[in-house]
């Protein structure tokens, strides 16, 4: 979804107003929120710094994403300097949603990497002996019937055969 924001000041510069709208059809775009800021609080919020803009422009009825509310902060200021006097801003969820993706593919292929010497670390090196390593794992086993009289003793080999114990 497309969602355009104009930030202009009132005729009589007394209000910074802020129109949010919402694309309904290609090209077409429609006022979901508009919000009306005295100059006192606009001014009071830029002598305090980028984030009480960003505080002051976030409201119970107008809360843009991070990603957005930044860049509107930045036209904000630019307003006051006199820079401009109306701004438009067009930003694209589909293109948030992208870098997002990017983003967490980067943090998941980090997250692999650091696993991969955790694993490494936990393994460890070299900790056996060769001859360790290759001697057959034998395994005994005693079998029992219920009544106690006959007790029989085998081996499983490293294949698995059952041989007879001596």
């Amino acid at each position: 979804m497309k969602q355009k924001y104009q930030l202009f000041f009132s005729d009589d510069k007394s209000k910074l107003i802020v129109k949010e709208m919402a694309e309904t059809d290609p090209g077409i775009f429609m006022v979901t929120c508009e919000e009306n800021f005295t100059m006192t609080a606009v001014e009071a919020a830029e002598q305090e710094g980028m984030t009480a803009v960003i505080e002051l422009l976030r409201t119970d009825n107008m809360f843009p994403p991070a990603r957005f509310v930044e860049q509107m902060a930045d036209a904000v200021l630019a307003l006051i300097k006199g820079d401009e006097e109306k701004t438009e801003l067009l930003f694209n969820d589909i293109d948030m949603i992208e870098k997002a993706k990017v983003e967490e593919l980067v943090v998941e292929e980090v997250a692999e990497e650091e696993e991969e010497v955790e694993l490494d670390d936990l393994l460890g090196e070299g900790d056996e002996s060769e001859a360790d390593q290759k001697k057959p794992a034998a395994i005994d086993a005693e079998i029992g019937s219920l009544d106690g009289e006959a007790d029989i003793t085998s081996v499983i080999d490293e294949k698995g055969a059952i041989e007879p114990a001596e």
